[in-house]
């Protein structure tokens, strides 16, 4: 009955079991307002997208962004959200 947000680093791609399983009926923040590859994992050619924000259909993501940081070998994901 509650609206859900859900974050994780999965280190798995959109096609995996892992992602349908967590992601479920939730909406991906990413699909909503990211633009081109969205990639989250540097060490990679910079083409892997493996950290995710879920949230519920009644919350709506306003801006999507990958930050740049280099205390991780992941680039942390921000999102706003209007619920």
């Amino acid at each position: 009955p509650y609206k859900v947000v859900v974050c994780g680093d999965l280190n798995d791609t959109a096609n995996s079991y892992t992602y349908n399983e967590i992601r479920g009926d939730l909406d991906e923040t990413f699909i909503q307002a990211g633009k081109g590859y969205g990639y989250s994992f540097k060490d990679f050619y910079e083409l892997l997208r493996i950290d995710y924000i879920f949230c519920d259909k009644s919350i709506s993501t306003v801006k999507y962004k990958v930050g740049r940081s280099e205390l991780s070998d992941h680039y942390p994901i921000i999102v706003e959200l209007n619920i």
